[in-house]
């Protein structure tokens, strides 16, 4: 979604159209979804064309298969794991697959001792979720329809939860496997564990199944056995460009340039106006006039190296005299 809305800001460049489609692509359910992409058909019939250009099922979350219990609708895992490489970037493709089993053996190592100290039937990041979820629980209304039939009237809106089938019609259950706000009001009502109720994917045992493999080391080459039979490869003909080689990935249109990480900042901000481009020694709002370098006043003493005094012949004939009496 992040690459596809990229090429989406390059030809319409309005901020409400992105929200629009970012709306609509993020959506749960297939209401909200509809809202948004009738406003965006609304604001820009041109917009709303080349949007529906790519099939529904490869950008829009409400789309996505229920069994997977993955909503995820970006790559930003793929983004972190590939800044992982900056540093290796320039290095043969042997030493960089060795940078990433090196990284890889170090995350299955230290995520394993994680998950040991872990208690209860979920992980962590999921139990936080839960209780934010239960926290917003105050502001909705609670109706019991059935046994396990309710009506949850959430502002000017009301869904339908069923807990028996796990579905809700805000559709967030159903994609991420675990309770949404509405159906955690629910569950709160009935004095149950919620705990219980979340899919068997987010369990501590799924978690540690992950990462139950092990990466095994590699002996250095020089214990490798030797293959003379196999004939050496000539590596392929590269034409290298002038100037130093560059490491950085190529960024969106829309990603800017790359954040300096040392170094002083090249934007100065006033602390009394709070405005770009000058300090508060110059700051004109509050009568400071622009600080300019006084010059000195004129002292009448000399300055720098005296000049050199070019003496008359006559006198320079009286010392050489006086010079050689005196030696003899």
């Amino acid at each position: 979604m992040v690459h596809y809305q990229r090429n989406y800001k390059k030809l319409f460049l309005t901020p409400k159209l992105n929200l629009l489609l970012s709306r609509a692509a993020n959506a749960y359910s297939s209401v909200n979804y509809k809202i948004s992409i009738e406003s965006l058909q609304n604001q820009s019939p041109a917009a709303y064309t080349w949007a529906m250009e790519e099939p529904v099922e490869y950008w829009c979350r409400h789309t996505f298969e229920t069994t997977t219990k993955v909503p995820d609708n970006s790559t930003n895992f793929v983004e972190s794991f590939n800044n992982v490489l900056d540093n290796c970037r320039d290095l043969p493709i042997f030493n960089v697959c060795e940078v990433i089993r090196e990284k890889v053996c170090e995350w299955f190592v230290k995520r394993k001792a994680e998950a040991e100290g872990w208690t209860g039937r979920i992980v962590p990041s999921v139990k936080e979720k839960l209780a934010k979820f239960e926290s917003e629980g105050w502001k909705f209304m609670l109706r019991c329809c059935e046994e396990s039939i309710f009506e949850v009237h959430d502002g000017w809106t009301q869904f339908v939860v069923d807990l028996k089938a796990k579905t809700c019609d805000c559709n967030y259950w159903q994609l991420s496997g675990i309770p949404c706000k509405h159906a955690v009001k629910c569950l709160s009502y009935m004095k149950v564990d919620l705990e219980e109720w979340v899919d068997g994917w987010y369990t501590i045992d799924k978690y540690k199944a992950t990462y139950s493999g092990n990466i095994y080391p590699v002996r250095d080459s020089c214990f490798w056995p030797s293959l003379e039979t196999i004939p050496l490869l000539a590596p392929p003909p590269v034409e290298r460009k002038r100037g130093p080689l560059k490491k950085d990935r190529r960024r969106g249109a829309d990603e800017g340039a790359k954040k300096r990480t040392r170094g002083r900042s090249t934007t100065v901000r006033c602390s009394k106006c709070k405005q770009l481009g000058h300090n508060k020694a110059g700051c004109r709002q509050y009568g400071h006039e622009p600080y300019k370098r006084k010059k000195k006043p004129p002292t009448g003493n000399p300055v720098g190296r005296p000049k050199k005094v070019q003496l008359p012949s006559s006198t320079i004939c009286k010392l050489e005299t006086i010079y050689f009496a005196y030696m003899l």
